[in-house]
């Protein structure tokens, strides 16, 4: 597991880069020491150059995750429970220090390597040695329990460390980067860790070099797991094709809402980047905002039901013809359902008329009852539209905006929604943070399709 270059470093993570590596560093100094000095152990160097020269350039990328699954660790963990802490730190260094040499930005990569597989060997090899003593004297059982602990500390101390720089250097949450880089890695720790036990334990009934027979089993086991992720790989592209075929494909009714509606070209596109971009200040999951991101282009997907001459027409629409208007919502939310979008387009499509008092269309729902999604496209379509020129009326200035829509909206805008506004606001001018709440309500400006 290694520490990649995303971002330019911020100062915090500077420091932190500097304080784990001077610490894993002294660490990692010392074992050399004590090795270099101690009694000359053929099997361990056999175990060593093994690991360096063969297993550790035996790395396999998970597709879409930014680390890689190796078997040195096995390896690493069979030095631990044979050999002791402080060899096992030294080929954990080493091995870190070898792996990194590929990286263009090696002169801060490889100390840092080295420094966090020292810190979190160190730190997991003694523990494990403290509570559970020598592998020697230990049942199977009692070996798997030390090796499996020695795994989960080295996992979460390694894991953890690396995922701190990257939290600092991106300003996002430790917890939510270590998940989305390094949850599925865990299943190498401690697979490896099993490996470990079954082979010391192949050691101790035969003899040392009974290791070797393991390396040919697990190079079958990593060309397995290497080959279906790789299978993985290709079915993750496919879906991305068609991903992208699919979103082109909106984007081409888009267009054709657009040609039909001569007063509104460009619109959706706007109301597309402005969605996305409040959904992410919002704090909104995955699946909402690309709802958004694909509800603001077909939010008018309806009005190709609605005659041409309601659309264009140049004055206000007649009761009759405001209620052929309204349809829109309800017929574009069925176009939509037939789709199967993996994500929540119908109920942003189909709400995005509600009003916050409950007098907006197609079903009167009234606060909270509305997605928060068609909120948010509520207010930036209200937005958007007002701030074109129309054949009925002149644009509205942006800020002109902020007044009409609070005299349409009245007096039900709580005070927490006013909080979350002015969070949201203050953390954009920031620098673009998310507030750590979603918002308690959206304001939803009543924006009638020329009403009578």
């Amino acid at each position: 597991m290694q520490e990649n270059k995303r971002k330019p470093d911020t100062r915090a993570s500077k420091l932190f880069i500097f304080v784990v590596s001077l610490l894993g560093l002294c660490v990692f100094a010392r074992s050399v020491y004590v090795v270099a000095f101690s009694p000359f152990n053929l099997q361990w160097l056999l175990l060593s150059m093994v690991t360096l020269l063969v297993v550790s350039r035996t790395d396999i990328h998970i597709p879409k995750i930014p680390s890689t699954v190796t078997l040195d660790d096995t390896f690493i963990y069979i030095s631990v429970l044979l050999y002791g802490v402080q060899p096992s730190i030294a080929l954990a260094g080493l091995n870190a220090i070898i792996c990194s040499l590929n990286y263009p930005n090696k002169r801060r990569v490889v100390p840092f390597n080295a420094a966090v597989m020292s810190l979190s060997v160190y730190a997991s090899s003694t523990l494990v040695t403290q509570v559970f003593g020598s592998p020697g004297q230990m049942d199977l059982g009692r070996l798997i329990l030390a090796a499996e602990t020695l795994a989960l500390v080295h996992y979460v101390l390694n894991s953890g460390m690396v995922s701190v720089v990257g939290a600092l250097r991106n300003g996002r949450n430790v917890l939510q980067t270590w998940h989305e880089s390094f949850l599925w890695t865990s299943v190498s720790y401690f697979a490896g860790a099993v490996a470990a036990c079954l082979v010391v334990k192949l050691i101790a009934v035969i003899s040392f070099y009974a290791f070797i027979i393991a390396v040919p089993i697990l190079a079958i086991t990593y060309l397995t797991y290497k080959n279906y992720l790789d299978k993985v790989s290709v079915s993750i592209t496919h879906a991305e094709a068609m991903a992208d075929l699919h979103l082109r494909t909106i984007e081409a009714l888009a267009v054709a809402i657009d040609a039909k509606d001569e007063v509104t070209h460009d619109h959706v596109h706007r109301v597309q980047i402005y969605t996305t971009g409040l959904a992410r200040l919002f704090g909104l999951s995955d699946p909402e905002v690309e709802a958004l991101r694909a509800g603001a282009l077909l939010h008018d997907i309806g009005k190709l039901a609605v005659p041409d001459y309601i659309l264009n027409k140049p004055d206000k629409l007649s009761a009759a013809e405001y209620e052929k208007m309204k349809v829109h919502t309800i017929v574009g939310a069925e176009i939509l359902s037939r789709v199967g979008f993996p994500y929540p387009v119908v109920p942003v499509v189909r709400h995005h008329h509600e009003r916050w008092d409950g007098r907006g269309y197609p079903d009167g729902l009234a606060g909270q009852q509305i997605p928060i999604t068609a909120r948010i496209l509520s207010v930036v379509d209200c937005f958007d539209a007002v701030r074109e020129d129309r054949q009925y009326r002149k644009a509205m200035t942006r800020a002109s905006f902020p007044r009409s829509s609070a005299r349409v909206r009245g007096r039900d805008t709580t005070a927490k929604e006013r909080s979350t506004r002015r969070e949201g606001a203050g953390a954009e001018q920031a620098g673009g943070r998310r507030p750590t709440t979603r918002p308690a309500a959206i304001d939803i400006r009543a924006y009638p399709e020329r009403p009578p």
